[in-house]
């Protein structure tokens, strides 16, 4: 098993080099203090969660938004139930690690988000860039090593 299965296999999730340039990241940081927020709403319980997205562009990616996480937030155990796989990549200061059962991802990273994951936000405003993928994570690392 190489390094990438066994990512996959026992942490849900693989870290990647950060990609994005300064100035992107500013663009987007920009944006995100616009109030055009959209209350996150589960697809599983039908309730409002603690997400907030804005949805952007990024390329030629089909599902690209902004997600904020208000101070001391929770965004507790859960999969989810419109995606199978999310690239997730910090934009704020003061930035809390993402979970799943197998460990916290640090930095940008590829989710398997059909295992359970979680938030638990610190005292600071938590701001990400997120494409979404309805393929499985392996689909989606060799889409995205070509």
């Amino acid at each position: 098993m190489d390094s990438i299965d066994f990512q996959i296999e026992s942490l849900g999730f693989i870290e990647l080099n950060e990609f994005l340039t300064t100035n992107e990241k500013n663009i987007y940081l920009k944006m995100a203090k616009n109030d055009n927020w959209i209350n996150h709403q589960s697809t599983v319980t039908d309730k409002k969660s603690t997400l907030h997205f804005m949805p952007c562009k990024y390329k030629d990616f089909e599902r690209v938004a902004l997600m904020k996480m208000e101070p001391n937030a929770i965004q507790d155990w859960h999969t989810d139930g419109n995606r199978t796989t999310v690239l997730i990549y910090p934009l704020s200061d003061n930035y809390v690690p993402g979970e799943t059962r197998g460990g916290k991802y640090h930095g940008p990273a590829l989710i398997d988000v059909t295992k359970e994951h979680a938030v638990f936000n610190n005292n600071h405003l938590r701001i990400n860039f997120q494409i979404g993928f309805n393929e499985r994570i392996e689909k989606v690392w060799d889409l995205l090593q070509n």
